[in-house]
């Protein structure tokens, strides 16, 4: 009925009595009301904790139906907070169920659910199937609320494929029976469809109306999912009718919403999953204010998108768990991650693959849990504490960022939209935008391209990144913007994180990185970050043996002689992680010449692979990295291994290992970081590394590996393919 604060006061009512009473059914079945009623009000984390408790006394009670719900309800939430993979787990788990048990509402909702999942990875097809399975599943048991939950659904992929007779169709008809049924909230998803469809068939005041009827029901039920998606609809509808400051007034109303409830989120695997859905708020509105020659209020809603993230990270989020029960636990599931991991690679040196793979199956099962049991216990250690949540913090203006900038650098910032990808430049004496029209997926494609054949070291490389250049750089030169620009600070966003610049061709073997000196940020907030202090160690250099690299040895040696005064260089066995924890903090260099291993399911669990001792396992996760206090001017990742698997860019939105890994150890105190965007050679990068120290002695850390990828590609005729110098990109200021 949309009486959204007397559902609340009834739960915690009923939840009372249930709990003088001694129902445990019972108040799990409120907790997990209470539960449905706080996501509708975007109060997620108080969410997570009332299905938890309702799905605990399901499973212990081996109450299957409600059981089913629950599994339903938590996997909805995780995929509103963007964890598409826990989110697909309960989907899929409460499916069997309910196919076990002859549970068709449930089996409906599920079905519902996984559909949706797959239109957000834009396999219309199969999220077409997952719908009409559903649509039939409710309608054969009656269930008025899942068949207008299913026909909205089934209307948004058919507008996805711009099929707009079937999408106005399907909304229709789902409008039809949420109002006879009076289900308010379903009415206003409904009307907020029906608008989306108008709007996609250019019947702008229609789609008008439609958003109004929608926004009158949303004041009264405040959803924010619901009120900023109203809000960013309705703004693309006054943007088409010609009415830009109202628009700017609506997507700043949606951008509010958003970041709004995400401010309540306390964990920050959550926050930087939420705003991944929703960014497209934020493009829109940088476009329009391009569009509009306003490229100073667009740098800001670019920052404001990308620095979020930056500065969660650096919040005290990442502070020591303290309290002693926790760190047990901790360690506990640390073992049982550890065991697990040798289990699996103890089948896979076993004869008999069909044995072999259905133990591999159940031991990477229980192995998945239990990585996520231990995230979420690091998080709700570190959110226990006083001081866990995030600060507020200021954007920073594109006037400050001039004053930051040398006379010769340029900042180029990527805004990457659906069809184009705004370009906001800033030297110390102008700030102008530009947008080049480009769709995502064809920068993603010509960037997977362009890694695959380098990687391959195939000459077609050539064709991908010239193509890339056109796009992402000749637009600014050609406007004379770089006329007197010698180094670039590249800002970029999303797949063009993996984009190696300074390989782009400019001529016959010459390269961008030929004509300007190449640095990658964040975000340009971190322009701001003084550069590191150390304690005058200079050098700390460690080359494990577990990472199995010939040339590791001789690299770290070759660099610690260059610094002959307080520098440390271990290998082997002695390279520990319990070492690197303990020391690293008195050192202004760092450089570790091992592989990194990354968790697309937790990715703070991704980690560098040092030595294992009686203390530690040598695995140092991202997390860890995080929450140490280095003091170092450079830190260098020499054979840190960041292949990526054929379609990554399509399954696994961008920046995950790679941007991790380096932003860890930017927030954990590290002014620059080096490191690889593909999987690298050996022998080149001993060659090149012993090369880059050689001129950092001398020049800042960008200039020098810009000389240092010259020198390796001109000396030696076997390294002059890219994919022996081009990997390495330097994160940080160019000072």
């Amino acid at each position: 009925m949309g009486d959204v604060d007397g559902a609340q006061a009834t739960f915690d009512r009923a939840l009372q009595i249930a709990r003088e009473t001694g129902l445990p059914k019972e108040e799990a079945d409120w907790h997990k009301g209470k539960g449905t009623t706080l996501v509708g009000l975007g109060r997620y984390d108080a969410a997570l904790h009332e299905y938890a408790a309702a799905g605990q006394v399901y499973e212990r009670s081996g109450l299957q139906r409600e059981l089913v719900e629950a599994l339903n309800d938590t996997g909805r939430l995780y995929e509103l907070l963007g964890d598409g993979v826990a989110a697909d787990m309960q989907f899929q788990r409460a499916l069997q169920l309910a196919q076990k048990i002859g549970n068709g509402s449930g089996e409906s909702t599920s079905l519902l659910a996984l559909g949706d999942l797959e239109r957000r990875r834009k396999n219309n097809d199969a999220a077409d199937t997952y719908f009409g399975r559903a649509l039939e599943r409710a309608r054969g048991v009656g269930d008025e609320e899942g068949t207008a939950a299913a026909l909205v659904q089934r209307a948004m992929n058919e507008l996805d494929r711009k099929h707009y007779g079937p999408a106005l169709q399907s909304a229709s008809e789902a409008t039809q029976i949420a109002e006879h049924s009076g289900n308010r909230p379903a009415i206003s998803l409904s009307r907020y469809v029906l608008g989306e469809v108008r709007r996609s068939q250019a019947e702008l005041q229609q789609a008008l109306d439609q958003y109004s009827a929608a926004a009158a029901l949303q004041k009264q039920l405040r959803d924010p999912e619901l009120g900023w998606r109203i809000l960013y609809g309705r703004g693309q509808t006054l943007e088409a009718l010609g009415k830009s400051d109202d628009a700017i007034g609506a997507y700043k109303d949606a951008i509010h919403i958003i970041e709004e409830t995400r401010s309540q989120i306390s964990e920050e695997r959550y926050r930087a999953g939420y705003i991944e859905y929703r960014y497209q708020v934020y493009v829109a509105l940088v476009e329009l204010l391009l569009k509009l020659g306003k490229p100073y209020d667009a740098f800001f809603y670019s920052e404001k998108l990308r620095a979020r993230a930056y500065f969660d990270q650096l919040g005290p989020s990442a502070s020591v768990v303290n309290d002693a029960g926790a760190q047990q636990r901790i360690r506990e599931l640390g073992e049982q991650i550890r065991s697990l991991r040798r289990a699996i690679q103890k089948e896979y040196s076993l004869p008999g693959k069909e044995r072999r793979g259905q133990a591999v199956e159940l031991y990477s099962a229980e192995l998945e849990r239990a990585e996520r049991d231990y995230q979420e216990l690091l998080d709700n250690s570190r959110n226990s504490a006083p001081d866990s949540r995030a600060h507020p913090w200021t954007i920073a203006a594109a006037t400050e960022i001039q004053r930051l900038l040398p006379r010769d650098t340029a900042l180029i910032e990527y805004v990457v939209g659906k069809q184009a990808v705004s370009v906001l430049v800033i030297t110390p004496t102008l700030v102008i935008g530009l947008p080049v029209l480009i769709t995502s997926e064809s920068l993603s494609s010509r960037t997977e391209l362009l890694r695959d054949l380098i990687m391959e070291q195939s000459p077609e490389w050539v064709q991908p990144a010239r193509g890339l250049r056109r796009f992402l750089v000749d637009p600014l030169q050609a406007a004379g913007y770089l006329g007197k620009i010698h180094q670039l600070v590249i800002v970029p966003d999303g797949v063009l994180n993996y984009v190696p610049f300074a390989a782009l061709p400019t001529g016959s073997d010459r390269f961008l990185g030929d004509d300007f000196t190449v640095a990658y940020l964040p975000s340009a907030a971190a322009l701001a970050r003084g550069p590191g202090t150390g304690s005058g160690r200079a050098l700390l250099a460690m080359a494990p043996s577990d990472a199995h690299l010939p040339n590791a040895t001789a690299e770290v040696r070759s660099i610690g002689q260059m610094f002959p005064r307080g520098s440390r260089v271990v290998v082997g066995k002695a390279a520990t992680k319990t070492l690197f924890k303990r020391v690293a903090a008195d050192y202004d260099y760092l450089h570790l010449a091992t592989h990194g291993s990354l968790n697309r399911n937790v990715p703070s669990l991704s980690a560098l692979e040092l030595e294992p001792d009686d203390q530690n396992d040598g695995r140092l996760e991202l997390h860890e990295i995080v929450g140490m206090k280095l003091h170092a001017r450079l830190v260098t990742l020499s054979a840190c291994e960041t292949a990526l698997g054929k379609g990554y860019f399509t399954e696994t939105p961008a920046g995950d290992e790679f941007v991790g890994l380096t932003r860890a150890f930017l927030n954990a105190g590290g002014h620059n970081v080096l490191a690889s965007l593909w999987a690298v050679n050996d022998e080149s990068t001993r060659v090149l590394m012993v090369r880059f120290y050689q001129h950092l002695l001398e020049s800042g850390p960008a200039e020098a590996l810009a000389r240092a990828q010259r020198e390796l590609r001109h000396s030696d005729a076997r390294y002059r393919d890219p994919y022996y110098w081009a990997s390495f990109v330097m994160v940080g200021p160019t000072n």
